[in-house]
């Protein structure tokens, strides 16, 4: 089950509602996760993702409640979604204006949110998101990412967006991400997953520099970077991050897709010392298997997952 990272059984039906268009489902589902940005953010992702083509129909029904934060946080992310969808790096100057159009109406429908729920660090991070695709100033960026922490400190969504922009060439560098991702770490309190920041920026880091190799033609150099990226120093603190997330592990709405982020750490480092992580992380995934990092390490993330567990010894999950 690919990019289903949760555990909720009730995101689960509905997203399947949404997609068949029962939005009053999203509507009930974010109603629910007022109070708890990191449920709320996961939320808002998958239902965003559920609802893309459905936006003219969310903005019917805040025709009529105008009043309702939650329709308005969602309208903005399925807006964003159907722009960033349609969006392949091959745009036509008409497609860009369009696309940058579609940004501009997420952005209204996300501050209309951020007014009528001054609290909601939510509408906050998903604004990071759409200022950093519409390339605004790096300061206005940098003021939409500390609204959203000063109302959820270490909300797992909004850190995952930062450390993209930071390490994104036309705002940031390599440096700033990792200095972001090793703070985040050291800041984070024993149980959190938001540790999972780093393996996070080292997959990005291996994907830049293997696809930068083999689009050089040097072939070589890639399948040898494929080997030894992920090596004892680079391992060496994920493995802390680990250990700090392991101390204290309690139930978080984020802890699937950091599972994945470690596991996919291991088996690429493939260290006979690592054998229990990894078999511990990929037992905890089950069939929710991440886009990040597996389609980076494959072209059938599924696959791979599976071969690692029967590699383990583990079970493969039923269907």
């Amino acid at each position: 089950m690919l990019d289903r990272t949760w555990s909720d059984p009730a995101l689960d039906a509905g997203v399947e509602a949404v997609a068949e268009g029962h939005l009053a489902a999203g509507k009930t589902l974010l109603a629910e996760t007022r109070g708890d940005s990191d449920r709320r953010t996961l939320r808002l992702d998958a239902l965003g993702r559920a609802a893309n083509g459905q936006s003219e129909r969310l903005a019917d029904l805040l025709r009529d409640a105008d009043d309702d934060p939650d329709l308005w946080v969602w309208h903005g992310c399925v807006i964003a979604d159907e722009a960033w969808s349609a969006f392949d790096g091959h745009l036509s100057d008409e497609e860009f204006q369009r696309f940058f159009a579609l940004l501009e109406q997420a952005h209204d429908s996300l501050l209309s949110a951020a007014r009528l729920a001054p609290g909601d660090a939510a509408p906050w991070a998903v604004l990071q998101r759409v200022a950093a695709l519409t390339q605004a100033r790096r300061e206005d960026v940098d003021r939409l990412w500390q609204e959203a922490v000063a109302r959820s400190p270490r909300l797992f969504a909004a850190h995952w967006d930062r450390l993209g922009i930071v390490g994104d060439r036309w705002s940031g560098s390599e440096e700033e991400m990792f200095a972001f991702a090793r703070d985040t770490v050291e800041r984070a309190p024993a149980g959190s997953p938001i540790v999972a920041i780093l393996p996070l920026a080292h997959f990005i880091r291996y994907r830049r520099e293997r696809d930068r190799l083999y689009e050089d033609n040097k072939f070589m150099a890639g399948a040898k970077l494929e080997l030894t990226y992920f090596s004892h120093e680079v391992l060496a603190e994920i493995r802390e991050a680990d250990a700090k997330w392991e101390s204290r592990q309690t139930p978080h709405p984020y802890a699937l897709k950091a599972h994945n982020l470690f596991a996919g750490a291991y088996l690429q480092g493939n260290k006979m010392r690592d054998f229990d992580r990894r078999k511990r992380h990929l037992a905890r995934i089950g069939r929710r298997v991440d886009s990040m990092p597996w389609a980076i390490l494959s072209d059938d993330p599924v696959r791979m997952m599976a071969g690692g567990l029967k590699n383990l010894g583990l079970p493969l999950p039923e269907a």
